[in-house]
Order: C-alpha cells, then structure tokens, then sequence
C-alpha cells in the first residue's frame, strides 16, 4: 500500500504477498505509519509554546458558574471565525 503525501510517496513495510501467506485469524502484522507534518503545524506549534499563558480568573469563574447553571452558551459562529482568521494570519506569514 503506498500513499502520497505533499509529493512523496511511502509505502507500507508489510506487502500484499507477505500477508496472504498467513492465515487471517492468525496474522498478528504490526504496520507502521510514517506521519510529516506541514511547516504551519510548526508555526502553529510555536505561536502556542509560549512561557507565559494569559488568565483571566474572573471570567473562568464566570464561564464555570454559567455551565453549572445550565446558562453558557456556545457561538460556533465566533468560533469558526476564529479558526479560519488564525489559519489566515498563519497563511500570511508564510
């Protein structure tokens, strides 16, 4: 099995042939996966290796109040907007 990923091909140490000669119950094949990752999970990896964590006490406080009161409410809109204005500011850095 072979698959390609950003141009490069990786195959799998185990073949076709190596495993039709086992039976099926009892083949005990230990595969291997070779995983790159991109240079953005790097830049992603960096932004969030920092020392110093910012906190604001109060609001946790405040978020854990309204959960335990059935109050808090998710805006997945907020939240995706998030996600892709970070993946821009990645992108643009490159």
């Amino acid at each position: 099995m072979s698959i390609k990923v950003d141009g490069k091909i990786f195959t799998n140490k185990t073949t076709q042939s190596s495993r039709s000669k086992k039976s099926k119950k009892s083949q005990s094949v230990t595969e291997s996966a070779l995983v790159c990752l991109s240079e953005i999970s790097d830049a992603i990896k960096a932004e969030t290796n920092t020392q110093e964590v910012p906190f604001d006490e109060v609001k946790v406080q405040e978020i854990k109040n309204a959960i335990s009161e059935g109050k808090f409410v998710i805006n997945t809109g907020a939240i995706a907007d998030g996600i892709l204005n970070m993946a821009a500011d990645l992108i643009a850095r490159r």
